[in-house]
């Protein structure tokens, strides 16, 4: 249910967002999810039946500008808080940023590489991605070794593996299969 009520309110913002705005609204909102994800203190205050509504209007305000919020985000997160629906923050920010990924043509992408390649190669893979996916791709590398080596994208459910790691289990599988 609550993904159904964040998707609402991320459309809603998506509608009254300009355009070349679109990006650094989906931070933002990324931004302050993760600090009600992460404060304890954050949460309690947006939970707590001991303070009212209009204290609890002001401290989101308040947290949002110290965060460097634009004005937008700083009133729909008032306005969130306002309709008691501040708990659905992380999944107004997830649909949020999938919507105006979708509406800019852009998209995420999780590189796994075993170790650090040169700048030149990462272009060649982030463009390739983007041929692939006739959107434009950013990257977000992680290392990780245990994949001995090539690469494995990762672009919302469909993976790209070409990891020596999976290249030597399909082998193992064709060899006990007797093939």
């Amino acid at each position: 249910m609550n993904g159904v009520i964040g998707r609402r309110y991320a459309k809603a913002l998506i509608n009254l967002t300009a355009t070349q705005q679109l990006a650094t609204t989906a931070e933002e909102l990324a931004h302050i999810a993760a600090l009600y994800q992460e404060s304890a203190e954050f949460k309690q205050l947006i939970r707590a039946p001991k303070y009212s509504l209009q204290n609890k209007i002001q401290a989101v305000g308040a947290i949002a500008q110290k965060a460097q919020c634009g004005k937008e985000v700083v009133h729909f997160l008032r306005f969130l808080t306002h309709q008691g629906r501040f708990e659905v923050i992380e999944q107004v920010s997830g649909s949020f940023t999938a919507q105006a990924e979708k509406k800019l043509g852009t998209t995420k992408a999780k590189l796994t590489l075993a170790e650090e390649i040169n700048p030149t190669d990462l272009d060649k893979i982030q463009k390739q991605l983007s041929f692939v996916t006739k959107k434009d791709v950013t990257l977000e590398v992680q290392l990780d070794p245990a994949i001995l080596g090539g690469a494995v994208a990762q672009i919302g459910s469909q993976v790209f593996d070409g990891s020596i790691q999976n290249r030597l289990k399909r082998l193992r599988e064709t060899i006990s299969k007797g093939i």
